[in-house]
């Protein structure tokens, strides 16, 4: 025991500064910072929407629906028949790509004879000439029963769709067509019925597949596109949903292709066309609103 007490006086206090040292230490170790407030910001956040329309396959028509629905697409669709030459459009100018639905009114066989080989070079000289994006989508719809290049029609198989696709293919990249992608677009339901397997070239002869699907009466998004969808998956491609259209009801049809996540364009002819009681749910879905 210590027994000085000028001693006891002089480190006493020492052990004090020395505790409340300690103390302090680990006090401010462990404590967390107080918050940086950060100026509140006003950000509008709107969704990322890959979509697009048909809107008759003019310029005309495509401003007018844009100002319609007050949003710009960025994907612009026409239908062009063969023997036309390449359209004149803006659609690139106005940076939007091109959807080319490419329809043949004959049979399969009118092309794998090589009788439209120089036809085919000339257009896809003249899409490269073009020199914006196209997604260029031959005979949509193969295997639907129902036009001239359809499954059965014309003498029309799987066979003569594939070699078809893959001869027009190789004619495009021959011309150095390489702002030209391959979209295959199947209809939502195969008639006569048939996976979707039976009509595809190849990986390397598509770069998008694609579905197309429509609500004639009552159908909801869910009935007329989730099968289907789930089937186009199975590729391993990127998928959209080409042509898109809803008769009634319209609105909430709407609404569900907004939240599907998956690239669209609408068809807009009648009795399909955006009109003034849907018109809010599609500038709700694009973002414009």
């Amino acid at each position: 025991m210590m027994k000085n007490p000028k001693l006891l006086r002089i480190v006493i206090p020492g052990v004090i500064v020395v505790i409340f040292l300690v103390l302090f230490f680990f006090t401010n170790l462990f404590s967390k910072p107080e918050s940086i407030e950060k100026p509140e910001q006003d950000l509008e956040i709107k969704p990322l929407v890959v979509w697009g329309a048909y809107t008759g396959g003019t310029d005309r028509t495509m401003l007018d629906f844009e100002k319609m629905v007050d949003g710009t697409m960025p994907i612009s669709a026409m239908f062009w028949g063969w023997t036309d030459p390449f359209p004149t459009t803006s659609a690139g100018e106005q940076g939007k790509t091109l959807v080319f639905y490419w329809e043949p009114h004959f049979g399969y066989n009118r092309i794998n004879d090589g009788s439209k080989d120089k036809y085919i070079a000339q257009f896809a000289a003249d899409m490269n000439a073009y020199g914006y994006p196209i997604i260029l989508a031959p005979f949509d719809e193969p295997n639907l029963n129902e036009n001239d290049w359809g499954s059965t029609i014309n003498g029309n198989t799987p066979k003569s769709f594939i070699a078809a696709w893959q001869r027009i293919h190789k004619i495009v990249k021959a011309e150095h067509a390489d702002n030209v992608s391959f979209a295959l677009v199947y209809n939502n339901i195969s008639i006569p019925a048939a996976p979707f397997t039976d009509y595809y070239p190849g990986d390397e002869y598509v770069d998008y597949v694609g579905v197309d699907g429509f609500n004639f009466d009552k159908q909801t998004f869910t009935e007329v596109f989730t099968d289907a969808l789930a089937e186009a998956r199975t590729f391993g491609k990127t998928v959209w949903i080409f042509s898109v259209g809803s008769i009634t009801p319209k609105s909430e049809f709407i609404r569900d292709l907004g939240a599907s996540g998956v690239p669209w364009i609408w068809f807009n002819e009648k009795p399909f066309e955006i009109d003034k009681d849907s018109l809010e749910s599609f500038k709700e879905i694009i973002g414009s609103v």
